[in-house]
């Protein structure tokens, strides 16, 4: 399962998928980087324990994300849902996604996966 609900996250550990991202008002420029990034809850006070970057290549309105299967497998597997918390970054230096005083967090939601022995 890969599923983008209301700025949350619902992913099966090693599921691959992907989604388009935008922002009303804006356009991405060519040579914008879009960013990605997944930290620990209550961890935006450390570096990413994934982050991947969506660099634009041509002006448009929206940018396609994608999570690949080895991209959805990090911490440690557990048999419960482990919440993580996730930003999307514009450059580097403009949080388009992230935090805030009205809906706090946003939620990535990593749901157990049966390992491959």
């Amino acid at each position: 399962m890969f599923k983008y609900k209301n700025k949350q996250f619902l992913v099966t550990r090693t599921e691959e998928g992907a989604f388009y991202f935008s922002k009303k008002g804006l356009t991405f420029q060519a040579g914008d980087t879009l960013e990605f990034r997944i930290y620990e809850k209550d961890g935006l006070d450390a570096s990413p324990v994934k982050s991947k970057s969506f660099p634009i290549t041509e002006a448009t309105e929206r940018v396609r994300i994608e999570l690949l299967s080895g991209e959805t497998d990090f911490g440690t597997p557990s048999n419960e849902p482990e919440e993580y918390w996730y930003e999307i970054k514009l450059n580097g230096n403009k949080t388009l996604v992230g935090y805030d005083d009205i809906t706090g967090p946003k939620i990535f939601w990593l749901y157990p996966g049966g390992l491959d022995v």
